[in-house]
């Protein structure tokens, strides 16, 4: 956690902080909760059990509380998860769906890729546009990036843009869900048996923003084959030159 402005250290500005709770709305925040309650319910005697001593508790406490055994999950806060023998597959199909409908392009052309490599320039870019509908559908976005890695990227662009958007902005918005309307069934695949390495991957553009020149930065980490961790910044400093230092042994 980095110090907050206006109470950096005088004589440590460049130190960050170390958390001893974790805060709602961090990344980590759910597991630390759930290792917190973990740790709190063996010290109070209660072990890892079968699933039909888990049932018969169940049963009880129903008989004083109105409880709903829901079974396994399916479906949670937009998110759809699917067993199959091996693993599990999480995704978001439904969520996409009511997002194309509510933007009103559910029967729009699908294409290829979510963001434009080249941009062909118009004489209205520059027009302001609706900045709350702008502001809806790309936190909608935001949300449907917990199981699609694929449009990190252009959704980290098109946050940028959140206090005065154009109709430029707007476009590359719309070529999102363009791109969602054929990968509606994408997510994420979590296999059960693979092996323990931890690798992953990092690229970033050049001076992507033509304003700060600053480039953004993307990773994803994989644990065996299983995508785990992924994310889109625009890097604090700015890219000054493209010279690389080349060192012979």
């Amino acid at each position: 956690m980095e110090q907050p402005p206006g109470f950096l250290h005088p004589l440590f500005p460049h130190h960050v902080c170390l958390l001893h709770k974790s805060l709602k709305g961090l990344k980590q925040a759910p597991r630390a909760w759930f290792e917190r309650l973990s740790s709190s319910l063996l010290k109070i005697g209660f072990l890892c059990s079968s699933s039909a001593l888990i049932s018969h508790i169940i049963q009880k406490l129903s008989l004083d509380f109105a409880l709903k055994d829901l079974g396994i999950i399916h479906y949670f806060l937009g998110l759809e998860a699917k067993f199959f023998n091996g693993g599990l597959f999480l995704s978001q199909s439904k969520y996409t769906c009511d997002l194309l409908q509510r933007a009103n392009m559910l029967h729009a052309l699908a294409i290829s890729t979510p963001i434009a490599t080249k941009i062909t320039p118009s004489i209205d870019d520059d027009d302001a546009v609706d900045a709350t509908e702008y502001r809806s559908i790309v936190e909608a976005l935001q949300y449907l990036t917990f199981t699609r890695p694929d449009i990190q990227h252009a959704v980290n662009r098109a946050c940028q843009h959140l206090h005065s958007p154009t109709r430029l902005h707007l476009k590359a918005v719309k070529r999102i869900l363009w791109y969602l309307k054929g990968k509606m069934n994408f997510g994420l695949r979590f296999l059960a048996q693979s092996h323990n390495t931890l690798s992953g991957c990092s690229d970033a553009d050049w001076a992507g923003c033509p304003l700060t020149c600053r480039s953004t930065t993307d990773y994803c980490v994989f644990f065996g084959v299983n995508c785990i961790s992924w994310s889109s910044k625009k890097q604090s400093t700015m890219a000054r030159s493209s010279m690389k230092q080349s060192i012979g042994l």
